[in-house]
């Protein structure tokens, strides 16, 4: 998705939500400032689709008490960033209203689209200091996903679509889950594009 700069005003979260109201645009609240984010498309939205089947698929089968959910879900950081993931892990029914989520998820997911520093960048940064177990970045224009653990080291690992990604957040059960993007992505495409 591209983002763009609304006006240069700075806004908590609670006035953020009344700015944005009923709005049928996808916004974000970027450090106090509110950002439009541009529709995206169809690959972003299959390959998202992809992952949160198999996300919950697999929470389904194993009897597990997290859930997926994907964008236009709301996850409020903190006051002054509301942000639209791609797709997250929440294993705390609590942290939601029947509007969003509160707090940081443990997985969050990211297909890059126009604005990589978005997501390489801005979005790392964000999601590592509000408490984000794990993070992926998809990147269909290399075809790879770069993946952060940062419970347990800042370093990132980067995985070709054709190589199996472990869900560490998932690595203690008798059966963890990977995920390959190259065959997540095969029965429908023969070349994804950014």
């Amino acid at each position: 998705m591209d983002s763009t700069a609304r006006e240069n005003v700075r806004y908590t979260a609670a006035q953020y939500y009344e700015a944005v109201g009923d709005s049928e645009e996808l916004t974000e609240l970027d450090d106090g400032y509110i950002i439009v984010l541009g529709n995206p498309n169809i690959s972003h939205q299959r390959i998202s689709r992809r992952i949160t089947t198999t996300f919950d698929n697999y929470i389904l089968a194993h009897g597990g008490n997290c859930e997926p959910f994907s964008a236009p879900t709301e996850v409020e950081l903190d006051e002054s960033n509301v942000v639209v993931p791609d797709v997250f892990i929440s294993c705390h029914p609590e942290k939601f209203d029947n509007d969003r989520y509160y707090g940081a998820p443990e997985l969050v997911i990211e297909i890059v689209s126009k604005n990589r520093k978005r997501d390489f960048i801005d979005k790392l940064f964000k999601y590592r200091k509000a408490g984000v177990r794990e993070y992926w970045i998809v990147d269909p224009k290399y075809r790879e996903t770069v993946v952060y653990f940062f419970e347990e080291d800042i370093l990132a690992k980067k995985y070709p679509f054709d190589e199996s990604i472990p869900v560490r957040i998932y690595g203690g059960m008798p059966d963890p889950l990977t995920i390959n993007i190259a065959e997540l992505i095969a029965p429908f495409m023969t070349e994804v594009q950014e």
